[in-house]
């Protein structure tokens, strides 16, 4: 039977890839977030190298294993068919590289744009918190779920601008890997579903990004929010990457020619790999770096009783303020 110009390819996915991509971004998203403190640790140090360097692996983390190598552990969850039979879909070598250099870039952006929150760069959260309530009503201050709602959502426009960066990361990386796909088919997009799909991987990546350097600056040692912050990340990309395929249709152009270089097998041993390289070394990164910080401590006297005085004429509010912050 010939191929007619034009036919619709089916598609259809198999779940049991798609779980799988969405444990990889996962563990791309977690790793990044524990990550993230000693970033925060390293910068309010001054430890200008060590904090560049958690920077790259969170970089690494999100744009290699929770964006790259979910991207093509998901396109095996796709499955192709023309006339009940198979299509191999396999990829071209340069777009491939191209898309993850890509995802590394934009989201080394977006997080070095959503690092600059005033929460996540305080050397004093609770002060920045008390600086934030000054000027407001003694009833206002009271309520100290206001006050926390308040310090939440204001001036968020750092962790915003950095999670569109990052969202243009996971779009950037997601259809420049669709234009490396080789198996004869003209790709027609649906551009409405294009446009939700970014903007479900900015709303989510905005709100990974508000946990974790907005909250969990606040609360470091909230485990839970930063289990939380990692799959809703992970939910930014998988939720553009089948929102996005969804707005793709593949048609038969049998003038396109094929340039396969790396076959599914290929694509998902890699994604495995860096997964692989980059997880184990941030970890044990980090792990040697808490080492070096535990040895320091062991090296100091007791920790010495900090005072801390607010006073002057009209202080009233701003002490009052500061009494609150710490008890909240």
């Amino acid at each position: 039977m010939s191929v007619v110009n034009g036919t619709e390819y089916d598609v259809s996915y198999d779940f049991r890839f798609v779980i799988v991509s969405l444990f990889v971004s996962f563990v791309g998203a977690f790793t990044a977030v524990q990550l993230a403190e000693q970033r925060r640790r390293a910068v309010l140090k001054a430890a200008t190298a060590t904090a560049e360097a958690y920077l790259a692996l969170m970089s690494a983390a999100i744009g290699i294993v929770g964006i790259w190598a979910m991207h093509f552990t998901g396109m095996m969850a796709m499955v192709v068919e023309l006339d009940g039979k198979a299509i191999e879909i396999s990829y071209d070598a340069g777009w491939t590289v191209f898309s993850m250099f890509a995802a590394i870039l934009f989201v080394y952006a977006g997080l070095r744009i959503a690092m600059k929150d005033k929460f996540f760069s305080s050397i004093n959260t609770t002060a920045t918190l008390a600086q934030n309530m000054q000027g407001q009503s003694l009833a206002k201050m009271k309520s100290a779920s206001n006050v926390k709602l308040a310090a939440f959502v204001s001036d968020i426009h750092w962790l915003v601008l950095g999670g569109v960066f990052t969202a243009g990361g996971v779009g950037a990386m997601h259809f420049t890997g669709m234009v490396s796909q080789t198996f004869g088919a003209k790709v027609e997009w649906d551009y409405a579903i294009v446009a939700v799909a970014m903007l479900i991987a900015i709303v989510a990546a905005s709100a990974g990004f508000w946990i974790i350097f907005r909250f969990l600056a606040w609360k470091p040692d909230n485990e839970i929010f930063r289990f939380v912050a990692a799959w809703i990340i992970s939910i930014a990309v998988n939720g553009m990457h089948y929102t996005g395929m969804m707005s793709a249709t593949y048609k038969v152009d049998t003038s396109i020619k094929t340039n396969a270089q790396i076959s599914p097998i290929i694509a998902l041993v890699l994604a495995i790999i860096s997964l692989l390289i980059i997880v184990i070394p941030s970890y044990q990164y980090m792990l040697s770096d808490l080492r070096k910080e535990c040895d320091e401590l062991k090296k100091e006297q007791a920790a010495s009783t900090v005072t801390v005085t607010v006073g002057g004429a009209g202080s009233g509010k701003k002490s009052g303020a500061m009494n609150l912050a710490t008890m909240i």
